[in-house]
């Protein structure tokens, strides 16, 4: 018997008795054994478990000469058993979910991920987590062309994940997010029952980078070394303010006075600085000076301070960006997936997420706390020290085997498996759907007379117009062929035009052909 093996389950006899036991009892170890076991679909869950992308991890068994499926199986058996029984078990657990908190107020984070960088993703994705537990709540999936564009599938996944919270009864009393302008009049305009408020870290590192980016001009760079301070002033004041916006602005404007070493008469709400003395190497900036007036056109924007009011003085949403990391885990950015696959990893990393939501910090044998330094790029070369937790569970695993299992038990063949399974791999039409179609034939066609044009036009202006003429193809293109080249006196010419995006070369007088002939060299 060969060490590599392909099996086509489109096979009517033997691939019945094919390799889901598999995994239930060996967990990813590859034995012949599995080769003669019950038909069970166990065997292509653990790319999806972990993860991994589905061509690397066939293409890894593969080189180690492990018999495995073929990819074709694999897509299938995740179709039909793996994502619904990833389904079936994040719905099982959300009802927990909210069983525990019927009655209770939620202050929730929101947060939107984009499938890919830049905007023109494809899937963008919606969570809303509540702040005080860390529990993931809710995961909304948007396609982009459900919606006008990419830009708007968060407010769309938003709604999207309210609308759900209330059908189950949540009573959503806090809700914190960034400063999305479309997220913030929905809140403003359609609930107003909920208090609307904005993370401190999106504000904050906003007003840092901008400082940092001051202190490298000329006659301000005294206001580089202030950069991390202005922004740690920021946390401090929505801590200390008790979600009183006036205050809270109160104490931000007292900035411009501390920076000049005056620390009283900032305001009526806030008349001087709470802090003892103060013995510190920071240069003070000098009064009415550049470096002490051109921050203040940053820090007392008027958008900005307007925003300031709405600073959440409690809950922050460090929790939702890291759980934005361990998406990338399970749907990576630079992979591409289906709808029904992004929506079960994405769900896949909301169970990671609640089984690892409160983990402990790390002890060493003799109960001493662990940490590890840290020197992070944003905090300029300086050392952060963070606590060590405990290592990662993955009991969730185990609850979705046990649902694979019951569906193949349950449905008995593929065929009522899928069936089944028709709702939940539900999925908007593909992007593609909204293209003018084209023959593929056709398409080629005129993809080879497009190149064949450019090159003759290319190999004109080097041989017959010369090196003094500008090499740049990517605009008009001018052909005059006189008696000498033998073509009958006429003028030829081929544009490329440079404003087309497809760059599409248009031919308006002559034979493609004709022009090959008289332009290619002898023997081309």
């Amino acid at each position: 018997m060969h060490h590599h093996q392909e099996v086509d389950q489109r096979r009517p006899a033997k691939s019945d008795n094919y390799m889901w036991h598999w995994t239930l009892e060996n967990m990813g170890q590859f034995t012949q054994h599995m080769w003669n076991t019950t038909n069970k679909p166990g065997s292509g869950r653990g790319h999806v478990f972990s993860g991994v992308c589905l061509r690397k991890f066939v293409n890894c068994l593969s080189f180690i000469k492990v018999p495995i499926l073929s990819y074709r199986t694999y897509k299938r058996l995740q179709s039909i058993y793996i994502l619904p029984a990833v389904d079936n078990v994040w719905k099982k657990t959300q009802a927990r979910l909210f069983e525990m908190r019927t009655g209770k107020s939620l202050r929730l984070g929101g947060d939107a991920r984009c499938c890919s960088p830049g905007h023109t993703a494809k899937f963008g994705s919606y969570t809303l987590m509540d702040l005080e537990t860390n529990h993931v709540l809710d995961v909304q999936l948007v396609q982009s062309n459900e919606v006008k564009n990419s830009n708007a599938m968060e407010l769309e996944g938003l709604k999207r994940g309210l609308r759900n919270l209330a059908t189950n009864h949540m009573k959503v009393t806090d809700l914190t997010t960034d400063r999305h302008v479309k997220v913030r009049w929905f809140m403003r305009e359609e609930m107003e029952n909920i208090c609307h408020w904005f993370d401190v870290w999106h504000m904050a590192k906003g007003v840092k980078n901008k400082l940092l980016t001051l202190g490298k001009k000329k006659g301000c760079e005294a206001v580089g070394n202030w950069a991390q301070s202005i922004a740690n002033h920021l946390y401090y004041r929505a801590a200390s303010s008790e979600g009183n916006g006036d205050l809270v602005v109160a104490k931000w404007l007292s900035i411009g006075n501390h920076v000049v070493n005056r620390h009283d008469g900032h305001g009526d709400l806030f008349q001087r600085c709470l802090h003892g003395p103060i013995d510190r190497n920071k240069k003070w900036i000098k009064a009415d000076s550049k470096a002490h007036k051109e921050p203040l056109l940053i820090t007392e924007r008027k958008r900005f301070v307007a925003d300031i009011r709405m600073l959440s003085p409690t809950e922050q949403t460090s929790a939702l960006e890291a759980q934005h990391k361990v998406v990338c885990q399970f749907a990576p950015k630079f992979l591409s997936f289906s709808y029904a696959a992004m929506k079960q990893r994405l769900h896949l990393a909301a169970l990671h997420s609640l089984a690892n939501a409160n983990r402990k910090q790390a002890e060493t044998r003799q109960g001493e706390k662990r940490y590890r330094l840290s020197y992070p790029k944003y905090n300029a070369g300086h050392h952060v020290v963070k606590a060590v937790k405990e290592n990662c569970t993955y009991d969730y695993v185990d609850e979705v085997m046990a649902e694979l299992l019951r569906m193949k038990e349950e449905y008995k063949s593929d065929a009522n498996a899928r069936a089944a399974s028709g709702n939940i791999l539900f999925s908007p039409p593909p992007l593609s759907s909204s293209a003018n179609r084209i023959l593929k034939s056709e398409a080629v066609a005129k993809t080879i007379m497009e190149w064949n044009a450019f090159i003759a036009a290319s190999f004109y202006r080097e041989e017959v117009v010369g090196s003094a003429e500008s090499k740049d193809t990517l605009g008009l293109i001018g052909m005059n062929f006189n008696q000498d080249q033998k073509l009958k006196p006429q003028y030829c010419s081929i544009w490329v035009d440079k404003f087309n995006p497809n760059r599409s070369i248009y031919m308006q007088v002559g034979q493609l052909e004709l022009i090959e002939a008289q332009c290619l060299p002898p023997g081309s």
